[in-house]
């Protein structure tokens, strides 16, 4: 079972981990209508590394960035699915109004200092990883892996769930 930390006490930990020669991964998403591709991405991030924290975005921040209507699960709910999966050792609740940013995450990630940080396919924003902003601020010694989804999409699944109403 994972925990879920505090900001602070997760980039304590994730630090002292890397120290003691552990290798990090982080990942994160809004992780609703919780699916197959979803456990698949957190199996294949967990077997990168020594030890999985998997940020969790908030409710506030998935009407942002997303669509106004999601999530459908509620924060709890998500948070509570993924402390009780096997890949996942740390939660880090990531709250607040920040929109998407690119240094907002590459500031996340230094604090973190994971040794890679992981994203699936469908991932909205994986454009923002790949530019050359991104790459020039980012951590030397973090690498960034996309990895391919074999199934699940939480919109498709909502639409085809409108197609059978």
């Amino acid at each position: 079972m994972g925990h879920l930390l505090k900001p602070k006490t997760i980039i304590d930990v994730s630090n002292q981990l890397r120290d003691q020669g552990k290798k990090v991964v982080f990942t994160h998403g809004s992780f609703d209508l919780f699916h197959s591709g979803h456990s698949y991405l957190l199996n294949t991030s967990r077997k990168k590394g020594d030890i999985l924290i998997v940020g969790i975005e908030s409710e506030e921040r998935i009407r942002k960035y997303k669509n106004p209507q999601r999530p459908i699960i509620p924060d709890s709910e998500r948070i509570h699915m993924l402390l009780n999966h096997t890949a996942v050792d740390f939660v880090l609740f990531i709250t607040g109004k920040v929109p998407w940013s690119n240094s907002y995450y590459v500031g996340l990630y230094e604090k973190l200092s994971p040794n890679i940080v992981t994203f699936g396919k469908t991932f909205g924003h994986k454009e923002k990883f790949t530019n050359k902003e991104f790459q020039l601020k980012n951590v030397a010694y973090t690498q960034i892996k996309e990895l391919p989804l074999e199934t699940g999409s939480t919109t498709k699944i909502i639409n085809r769930i409108k197609t059978l109403l």
